[in-house]
């Protein structure tokens, strides 16, 4: 059931876990790559305990999976849950759940 708060500004949290804005510099590569791909260079912009915001210059297909590398973290594997063109300035914004 939604809070007050939610009920009065019409937005309903989906959320599992509290969202907290950073400034993170990250790649996202294939788990599965047998050549020397270029991992994909992304901006994270929030984070939780379940996932993160990235933005990217180009798009992931939903439902891929794929390995996040942040420098001084282990790499983890995620999976891309929406991608999103911004109309702002055409890059993707692009929603990952840890696997």
């Amino acid at each position: 059931m939604p809070t007050s708060e939610q009920a009065d500004s019409g937005v309903i949290e989906r959320r599992r876990a509290e969202r907290f804005e950073v400034e993170i510099d990250a790649t996202l590569g294939s788990p599965t790559a047998t050549s020397r791909e270029t991992p994909v260079a992304a901006e994270g912009i929030n984070r939780s305990a379940t996932g993160m915001l990235l933005i990217t210059d180009m798009p992931l297909p939903p439902g891929t999976f794929h390995v996040l590398r942040i420098d001084g973290e282990r790499p983890t594997e995620v999976r891309i849950m929406h991608c999103r063109r911004n109309t702002d300035d055409g890059r993707y914004d692009i929603g990952v759940a840890f696997c």
